[in-house]
């Protein structure tokens, strides 16, 4: 059986973390310090991913979210992240064939490779792959400037398939060497610097099963302080369980590197898909509280007054963390979200300016 781990990094640099600004939320450990307070958002990547290798494998996967793990301790007497990461790793009782570290978010950068650096050197014998937005944009920097040796290989967008594929490889060098999807140093110094990943997508996105949410310690996971800003979260445990129902954005925003992963093309969840998935949610789980995070959730709005249709009768708190288009809230559409129980609505609002856009934010 295979044995996988999954990291997650710090989502903020480290002087952010242990120096926060006065606009931060803070929190105050037992020694007196204040520290930022980390967002431990579910890491649906990953809870996809061990979903769908289940769906064909016998596989034992495990996750550690640093953000959770910092959050928690009660004394934090590290100079930097990656001491405080290899000590974490040290200790754990797991013996991984493959780790897999996962980021979305660049201000993560140099935390993302402390932990390749730190698991390499603690399993010396496991395959060290990275995944997310991170390596998908910047895979020459991390092996080309950086000069990054810990990892092996690194996931171009979405990783479920590439994934399975790597885990069913008989020769796991060989398959690295030809997969399209799959960047390694080798590919990117030989074929006189010719190589360029591919996407894997997976088309039907029903086809990824129920997200492994038994991965993640919910209890653990609710130490989120970000999810008190929010007023309509009217529960004393104000847990939220993290969904996205679609992947994939047409636009051309000049901030956004999302299409890199999930591609221009919109690709959606069926809504009786939805359907089943929050009413698991809501069922087995005691959910309360879910949070939408897909990045062009207006992308079909006949298909998001179904959704706010079933988030209302099943009686849940609904979030929506990436913002909501702007074009598409006209009145019809924000009576429905008062209807299925929304009171609190993050708008997208960015410079209508060509040149803020493209000279000062670039």
């Amino acid at each position: 059986m295979t044995k996988l781990l999954f990291l997650i990094p710090m989502h903020v640099e480290f002087d952010s973390f242990v120096n926060p600004i006065s606009n931060m939320r803070i929190v105050e450990k037992a020694d007196g310090r204040t520290y930022n307070s980390l967002a431990t958002d579910l890491p649906l990547g990953p809870l996809s991913m061990s979903a769908y290798i289940k769906k064909f494998e016998d596989v034992e996967v495990r996750l550690i979210d640093f953000n959770v793990e910092l959050m928690l301790v009660d004394v934090f007497n590290h100079e930097n992240f990656y001491d405080f990461c290899y000590d974490h790793l040290n200790a754990i009782d797991f013996e991984p064939d493959i780790i897999g570290v996962s980021s979305l978010f660049s201000p993560s950068y140099f935390n993302f490779t402390d932990c390749a650096r730190a698991a390499k050197l603690i399993f010396p014998d496991a395959l060290v792959i990275g995944g997310g937005s991170i390596p998908t944009n910047s895979y020459r920097y991390i092996y080309e400037e950086q000069k990054c040796e810990s990892f092996d290989a690194l996931c171009f967008g979405e990783g479920e398939r590439p994934l399975l594929d790597l885990i069913r490889a008989d020769d796991t060098a060989a398959f690295l060497a030809q997969s399209d999807s799959w960047i390694t140093k080798e590919k990117l110094t030989g074929l006189n610097g010719s190589f360029t990943p591919k996407h894997d997508t997976i088309e039907d996105l029903d086809d990824i099963p129920f997200y492994d949410y038994d991965l993640c310690n919910m209890e653990r996971h609710g130490v989120n302080q970000l999810m008190i800003g929010y007023k309509e979260v009217k529960h004393e445990n104000p847990t939220g369980f993290h969904i996205m129902t679609s992947r994939g954005c047409p636009y051309m925003c000049t901030f956004c590197a999302s299409h890199r992963v999930h591609g221009r093309k919109m690709r959606y969840h069926s809504v009786e898909r939805v359907r089943e998935d929050l009413t698991r949610l809501r069922d087995q789980y005691g959910a309360r509280t879910v949070i939408f995070q897909d990045d062009h959730l207006m992308g079909d709005t006949d298909r998001v007054y179904k959704i706010l249709d079933i988030v209302g009768n099943l009686e849940l708190d609904s979030l929506f963390q990436n913002g909501l288009t702007l074009y598409a809230l006209d009145r019809p559409m924000l009576e429905a979200f008062y209807n299925a129980g929304v009171r609190h609505l993050v708008l997208p609002v960015e410079s209508g300016s060509e040149k803020v856009l493209k000279e000062q934010m670039k």
